[in-house]
C-alpha cells in the first residue's frame, strides 16, 4: 500500500439520506447531499479505513447539494456540532431543512486522488462519538470537481454491491479487496468516567437510589474475575459511600504460559490456519469442536441452514453461551474464524408488545410500571393503537428491528423520560428503524405535554447547543419548555404521570 501521506487534496465527509444505505427508497431529486470539508484523515493513501472523530475536526466548510450539483446553501459547522447524540444538530437542520434532517446520516467518507478522481469509503460504524469508514472502491471515480458529484453513483454502487456485509445487525465488515483484512480496535480514553458509564451501560440499576451500592458491587465482582483492576491507592477512589473508583484499568492478558502439546489433527479447509497457529489447551479444543461441525456438515446443506448464535453454540459446544465468549476472542481474529462459516448471526434482543386492537400506530414506553399502567388504561378503548410494547431503555435501539415483522403498523409513537438519554433514544433508535423500512419514530405529544406539567427532579445540566438537539425529536409546541427543563439540569421520570393522573386526565389519549 502506498505511504505517501495527507497533504492538501481534498477530503469530505457526505451526508445523505440514510435510505440510500439501506435502499428502502430510491433517491429523490430534490434530497440534499451535503459535503462537509475536512482534513484528511486517512493514514496512508489509499487507505483500508478512515476514523473521524467528531470533536477532532474543529470549524468545517459544509455544503448542501441537490443531486444535479445546483447549490442549496452553504455554513460554517464545528464538526462536533454535526451529530450530538448521533442526529443531526440545529446548525445541520438549518442547512438541509427539518423535512431532509432525520435521516441524515454519514454515508462515505470522500478522498481526493493525486491522480484525479476519488476514492470512497463506505460508513459502518456512526457513534455520537465517531464515525468508521472502510474503503469500497478499488479504483479512482468521478474526476472532476467535487460539486458537480459526478463520484456519487459510483460510490453508491460501490456500495450496493457490498450492501449484504456492510448493512448487517452488527456492521461486521470482513470482506475486502484481495489481499487485505480488518480488524475492530476498541481503545478506552486513559481515564473513562466510569459512572457516565455505567448508566449508559445499565440505565436502570445505575440510576436508583441504590445506583452507588450497586455499582461498586459490581467492579468489585468484575475485578474478582479478573477482568479489570482496581486502583491500590486511595488516592484513586472517591469520597463517596461506598467510594468508587476514579478509574479502572483493563489488564493486559499475559502470553500462555505454555501451548498444548502439538497434536496430529487434520484440520477442515476451514480452519487451515490453525497448522501455523500456537493454540492454548482451550482453544484446541474448542477448534476440535469447530472441526468436527464442518466434518459432520460437509455436503449437508441443511444442516449448515443459518442458526441463532446460541442455538448454533449449543450445536457445537452443547453450550449455548460458548460463542458468546469466543467471539471477542483470538479464535476469531481477522483471517481465523467467522460468523459467516459457522452459518449463525446474532439476532437483536426481542420486544416485548402486546395487541391493543386493529389500530395501524404502535406506542413504544421506556419504562415497565408506565408500560403496564398504559396497556391497563389502553385495552379497553384503544382508539388507533393497535400495539403497545416495552422499550426497555436503550435495548430499544435494537429491539425497533422487530417492529418491521409485525403486520399493519404504519405509525410508531414513543414515551420516555424527560432528560438526555430518554429523548436520544427514540431519535437514535428512528435511524435504525428507518434503515429497516419503518417509519420516523414520533413523541407521544399528550403523554409529554402532560409529564412537562409535573414536578421536575435534579437531572444533569445540558449545554444549550446539544439540549437543542436533543429537543427537536419533541413537537414544536413542547421543544421551548423541554430545553429550559435541559438547561435548568432538571429531568422527569416517565412515572410521574401515574396510573391515577393519566386517569383523571383524558387528554393525553389519541
Amino acid at each position: 500500500m502506498p505511504d505517501e501521506q495527507p497533504s492538501d487534496r481534498g477530503a469530505w465527509v457526505v451526508l445523505g439520506g440514510v435510505h440510500l444505505l439501506n435502499r428502502t427508497a430510491p433517491r429523490r431529486p430534490d434530497e440534499p447531499i451535503v459535503l462537509v470539508r475536512v482534513s484528511p484523515q486517512e493514514v496512508c493513501r489509499p487507505a483500508t479505513t478512515v476514523i473521524v472523530r467528531w470533536n477532532a475536526l474543529g470549524p468545517c466548510p459544509v455544503e448542501a447539494l441537490y443531486p444535479g450539483g445546483t447549490r442549496l446553501g452553504a455554513a460554517r459547522i464545528d464538526g462536533g456540532e454535526l451529530f450530538p447524540d448521533a442526529i443531526a444538530g440545529p446548525a445541520l437542520r438549518g442547512l438541509v431543512g427539518t423535512e431532509a434532517a432525520p435521516g441524515l446520516v454519514p454515508l462515505c467518507y470522500l478522498a481526493e486522488h493525486p491522480g484525479g478522481g476519488y476514492h470512497a469509503y463506505a460508513q459502518i460504524r456512526f457513534h455520537p462519538e465517531d464515525a468508521c469508514f472502510v474503503r469500497t472502491t478499488r479504483d479512482p471515480v468521478g474526476h472532476g470537481p467535487v460539486e458537480e458529484l459526478r463520484w456519487f453513483d459510483p460510490a453508491l454502487t460501490a456500495h450496493a454491491e457490498s450492501s449484504t456485509a456492510l448493512n448487517n445487525h452488527l456492521r461486521y465488515f470482513r470482506k475486502h479487496f484481495s489481499g487485505t483484512e480488518l480488524e475492530f480496535k476498541y481503545t478506552l480514553d486513559p481515564a473513562p468516567d466510569i459512572w457516565s458509564a455505567s448508566m449508559e451501560l445499565l440505565p436502570g440499576a445505575a440510576s436508583g437510589e441504590n445506583a452507588r451500592s450497586t455499582l461498586a458491587t459490581l467492579l468489585y465482582e468484575i475485578a474478582e474475575h479478573g477482568i479489570i483492576d482496581l486502583p491500590t491507592s486511595r488516592t484513586k477512589w472517591d469520597a463517596g459511600r461506598p467510594a468508587l473508583p476514579e478509574q479502572v484499568r483493563i489488564p493486559t492478558a499475559p502470553p500462555a504460559k505454555s501451548s498444548t502439546p502439538r497434536q496430529h489433527v487434520s484440520w477442515r479447509p476451514e480452519l487451515n490456519w490453525a497448522y501455523g497457529t500456537r493454540l492454548t489447551a482451550s482453544q484446541t479444543e474448542d477448534l476440535l469442536a469447530c472441526n468436527r461441525w464442518f466434518r459432520d456438515t460437509h455436503n449437508q446443506p441443511a444442516r449448515r441452514a443459518p442458526l441463532p448464535l446460541r442455538e448454533r453454540s449449543h450445536e457445537i459446544f452443547r453450550y449455548e453461551k460458548r460463542l458468546d465468549t469466543l467471539i471477542t476472542g483470538a479464535l476469531f481474529a481477522p483471517g481465523r474464524l467467522t460468523l459467516e462459516q459457522l452459518s449463525t448471526y446474532r439476532e437483536p434482543p426481542p420486544l416485548a408488545h402486546r395487541r391493543l386492537g386493529d389500530g395501524d400506530t404502535m406506542l413504544v414506553v421506556e419504562n415497565s410500571d408506565t408500560y403496564a399502567t398504559l396497556h391497563n388504561l389502553l385495552k379497553a378503548a384503544p382508539g388507533p393503537i393497535g400495539y403497545i410494547a416495552f422499550g426497555s431503555g436503550r435495548a430499544f435501539e435494537a429491539s425497533v428491528e422487530n417492529i418491521a415483522e409485525l403486520p399493519g403498523i404504519h405509525r410508531i409513537v414513543y414515551y420516555g423520560d424527560l432528560d438526555a438519554e430518554g429523548i436520544a433514544i427514540p431519535a437514535r433508535a428512528s435511524i435504525n428503524g428507518v434503515q429497516h423500512g419503518l417509519p420516523p419514530i414520533e413523541p407521544a405529544t399528550g403523554l409529554y405535554r402532560l409529564l412537562l406539567a409535573r414536578e421536575p427532579n435534579a437531572g444533569d445540566i445540558i449545554a444549550s447547543d446539544r439540549a437543542h438537539s436533543l429537543t427537536a425529536w419533541l413537537p414544536e409546541e413542547l421543544r421551548e419548555a423541554a430545553h429550559v427543563l435541559l438547561t435548568k439540569g432538571q429531568r422527569i421520570a416517565q412515572e410521574a404521570t401515574n396510573r391515577n393522573e393519566l386517569s383523571l386526565d383524558p387528554d393525553w389519549r389519541w
